[in-house]
């Protein structure tokens, strides 16, 4: 790694706390071409819980198991 990236603080959006992302996430982030977190690693795993509950949900009422 050439030090391009360096360790910042973020704010969640969900919880307004602050959370740190690494110069290592960073440069994954980037080598994916994803963007830059809005919400914390907490609130990440909640909303990800909450969508495979409401994809759950939804094959139950439409009789897929």
């Amino acid at each position: 790694m050439d030090n391009e990236f360096q360790d910042i603080g973020l704010t969640c959006v969900r919880r307004c706390s602050t959370f740190t992302w690494t110069a290592s996430q960073q440069e994954f982030f980037s080598r994916k071409g994803l963007v830059q977190p809005r919400r914390c690693p907490a609130c990440r795993a909640i909303r990800r819980q909450e969508h495979e509950q409401a994809n759950e949900h939804e094959r139950e009422a439409a009789g897929q198991p």
